[in-house]
């Protein structure tokens, strides 16, 4: 067995396979020898044999955490989900103290949609281990509608644990690393950094640690003045200009949450009490495709507060082509974002039938640009809404959504269905061409079956900060799941 391990660090898988193998012949029932033997064919792509590998490994030993462990893995491989909980249950039996064995339960339990199990699995995880982030973020998105306080707690915490603490932002002191891919900057957000830094700054609401970084911004913009394309990334430490003071400062504050409004306590309704519930629901329900556009769906302070929050808020951290994301596993959730997401369920209980919330973002664009592409999403209902005055749109007759009649078959997978867009185009086929246009209205909401394939339309907007285009979007239940 040493030597085995010693090849196999060494990068000889074949020679470690090899003497592994002879010691499984001597010893069918060795443990050790069984699971790493079982580990060189998983890593081979062998996971059926490495699945038998590790099962008679179990086999020898009922009571061995790694065997549990790994015959789940490939079960989850292989598809099986509800074998590959029943491996991590009785691996957590094993190992009660083991925070990372109830994550994975939970993550299994949800795959299932066994949704009370799999808070409960999330919820010990977090107990046994108050700092397992992940754990905490699945168990909010779980509880966004059964118990939105706590879920609101919850993900506050796990976006202070990601971007820092206030108190410690304008503090020299140390701040957790930021993901691998926010290790970018673009001119395009250093300027839309800089138009809500001012817009703070006019208000009185930019915190004092923050001062200098509006002039920061506008000294790196000029630094990258050669970049002919807005949109063009580029390391955070810039090789030619890192060690200016203006860069220093940028780069500690740069995605980190400076300012995030408590939204105000709304006396009154979120949503319109004055829709017409039941000729919605009916053009949804008999709709072909299931699709309603509800004008107005806001009430006036819901709607002025939703977008003071936007506008204000400062968690537009994720980079892309044109646009900005913020989710609410990173500063988007709060009593406000939350409440409007229930109560629109309750508002059309025919059209969402229980489902409950599973995740929401909002995105803010550029003046004049293409938008998300074709895709669909994983959820049973989508829900697009638009806060932006209409006299931002430049084109009154775009700026909004295309929705095709066709769905994603449900045996595509999340990449095929959100990304291939080669796939998309040819299941489309002529259907491609006779999309559901719905124009950009400012308090007008699209609901539809998540499942149906939708792009955003082509954007001419007004170049200034108070026209800036926001989608916010909130997916309910789980796709190609029903529920009456």
């Amino acid at each position: 067995m040493r030597r085995a391990a010693e090849m196999q660090r060494a990068g000889r898988s074949d020679q470690a396979k090899g003497l592994l193998q002879q010691v499984v012949r001597l010893d069918p029932a060795h443990y050790t020898a069984l699971c790493a033997l079982g580990q060189l064919n998983a890593g081979a792509g062998q996971i059926e044999f490495a699945l038998s590998l590790f099962e008679r490994a179990n086999q020898a030993r009922p009571d061995g955490f790694e065997s549990l462990a790994l015959i789940a893995r490939c079960q989850q491989q292989l598809g099986n989900i509800s074998a590959a909980a029943a491996a991590t249950a009785r691996a957590a039996d094993l190992q009660p103290n083991n925070d990372r064995v109830f994550f994975n339960l939970g993550v299994l339990r949800e795959q299932l949609g066994e949704f009370a199990t799999a808070r409960e699995a999330y919820g010990q995880a977090v107990r046994l281990n108050p700092g397992n982030l992940d754990a905490q973020s699945n168990l909010a998105m779980l509880s966004l509608s059964e118990a939105p306080d706590h879920a609101v707690a919850l993900l506050a915490n796990v976006h202070q644990a990601k971007r820092g603490d206030p108190a410690l932002i304008g503090a020299a002191k140390p701040l957790p690393n930021l993901p691998g891919n926010e290790q970018w900057h673009s001119k395009f957000k250093l300027k839309m950094e800089l138009e809500q830094l001012e817009y703070l700054a006019q208000k009185g609401k930019l915190p004092e640690f923050a001062a200098g970084l509006p002039d920061a911004l506008r000294s790196a913009l000029e630094d990258l003045a050669d970049l002919d394309d807005d949109n063009e990334s580029f390391r955070r430490q810039h090789p030619r200009h890192h060690w200016k003071s203006h860069w220093q400062l940028i780069n500690r504050l740069y995605n980190r949450t400076l300012y995030l409004p408590e939204p105000p306590v709304i006396d009154g309704p979120l949503i319109n009490p004055d829709l017409d519930v039941q000729a919605l629901q009916d053009t949804y329900l008999n709709g072909d495709p299931q699709l309603v556009v509800v004008d107005n769906f806001l009430t006036e302070p819901a709607l002025a507060a939703i977008r003071d929050f936007c506008q204000e808020a400062t968690i537009w951290h994720d980079l892309r082509r044109n646009y900005l994301g913020a989710y609410l596993t990173d500063g988007f959730a709060n009593t406000l974002t939350l409440g409007i997401a229930n109560a629109l369920k309750q508002s059309l209980p025919g059209i969402f039938k229980g489902h409950e919330l599973a995740q929401g973002w909002g995105y803010k664009y550029g003046a004049a640009v293409t938008g998300i592409g074709m895709h669909a999403d994983a959820a049973a209902v989508n829900c697009n809404f638009w806060i932006t005055d209409d006299s931002a749109n430049e084109d009154p007759d775009s700026g909004g959504l295309l929705v095709y009649d066709k769905e994603a078959p449900l045996d595509w997978d999340f990449e095929t269905f959100n990304n291939n867009t080669e796939a998309m185009l040819e299941f489309l086929g002529d259907s491609i061409d006779t999309p559901v246009h719905i124009p950009h209205r400012a308090n007008r909401i699209v609901i539809f079956n998540s499942n149906l394939f939708h792009r955003t339309d082509d954007i001419h907007f007004k170049d200034t900060f108070a026209a800036r285009r926001y989608n916010i979007t909130m997916l309910y239940g789980r796709r190609g799941r029903q529920t009456s």
